[in-house]
């Protein structure tokens, strides 16, 4: 049944050069990628569909009703797809999704089903990767997170807190999109999920170019949790500061693409960021440092803040992942 509130952005405008022509407009068993994406989002939920990229030339019963907008200039990226395709939502919510996932309806159903964060939801592939361009999203936080001059959807997401959607084990693939003719042809034998790992470069759909990693969740490590609530009562921390998922996973992006001994430097320093923004806010509502039942600043309530404190170690660990990555792919870099 549709959902007045729910509109469905595709992604269609990359540059599509590993595919070696418009990705958009491919056809698997004589139906668009952009249709079959279309539908799919419809069968999800969508009442409303905006396409960033051209509209096709020939009339599409599936694409009846999408407005179509282009980023400006052409082919400046995802952010700004992103950033056009927004302005055409008048909705709650907005299912984010590239025009060549392999298996679209899945996708779009997993993503639209189940349990959202405040935020709503994003896709994690088998490498424990969010796919930022394949997620549910609350319009009203995606508007409001609005960061000039960033140019990936990663920093760009970065504040929202949004529930993790892995693939589920029966459904391996579900979030792999099609980026070279290969991809197509395993897709087309009915061997979805077999696609390859590389994703689209900067200007492609995807947007996002990940280095594969499996980073530890930390609910996998045992006895990580009570080692760091251990060292947070050593130092009379609030236990709101535990956020371990962007940390370990900056860390092994450190320690992978720069030299290994950065890796526990990088956290560290990410921890200074984060106490001098802190300082910084806490200076500025010196009202708000006491809270009015008396209770010590900073300490472990369940309202102590947590959502704060977490959105900027997401928003510090992903700054320092993506110069992870760039620094790692530049010549001379220190390795």
């Amino acid at each position: 049944m549709p959902d007045p509130q729910l509109t469905a952005v595709i992604l269609a405008g990359g540059a599509s050069r590993r595919m070696g022509r418009d990705k958009a407009s491919l056809e698997l068993d004589g139906v668009s990628l952009l249709e079959r994406t279309a539908a799919a989002a419809r069968a999800a939920g969508a009442s409303r569909v905006v396409v960033a990229g051209p509209a096709p030339a020939a009339p599409a019963p599936a694409l009846d009703g999408a407005r179509f907008v282009r980023e400006d200039p052409s082919l400046s990226g995802p952010v700004a797809a992103l950033e056009a395709a927004l302005a055409a939502v008048d909705t709650d919510w907005v299912l984010l999704v590239p025009c060549d996932l392999a298996r679209p309806e899945e996708a779009c159903r997993a993503l639209v089903g189940g349990t959202r964060g405040p935020h709503g939801v994003v896709a994690v592939d088998a490498t424990g990767h969010r796919q930022h361009l394949t997620a549910l999203l609350e319009t009203a936080a995606v508007r409001a997170g609005a960061r000039p001059g960033t140019t990936r959807v990663r920093e760009r997401l970065a504040g929202l807190d949004l529930a993790e959607r892995p693939e589920p084990a029966g459904a391996p693939g579900l979030w792999e999109d099609m980026d070279t003719p290969d991809d197509v042809a395993r897709v087309r034998a009915g061997r979805g999920g077999a696609v390859s790992g590389d994703r689209e470069d900067e200007s492609g759909p995807r947007g996002e170019r990940e280095t594969p990693r499996t980073p530890p969740r930390d609910n996998e490590i045992p006895g990580l949790r009570a080692w760091m609530a251990a060292v947070v009562a050593e130092l009379g921390l609030p236990g709101e500061v535990i956020v371990p998922g962007p940390l370990l996973d900056t860390a092994r992006d450190v320690a992978t693409h720069v030299v290994r001994p950065g890796a526990p430097m990088s956290t560290y320093l990410i921890g200074v960021a984060l106490g001098l923004q802190l300082a910084e806010a806490g200076a500025a509502s010196p009202a708000d440092s006491t809270p009015r039942d008396g209770t010590p600043a900073g300490a472990d309530r369940p309202d102590a803040g947590r959502p704060d404190t977490e959105r900027r170690v997401r928003e510090l660990a992903a700054r320092v992942q993506d110069l992870a990555l760039r620094y790692g792919e530049a010549p001379g870099g220190d390795r």
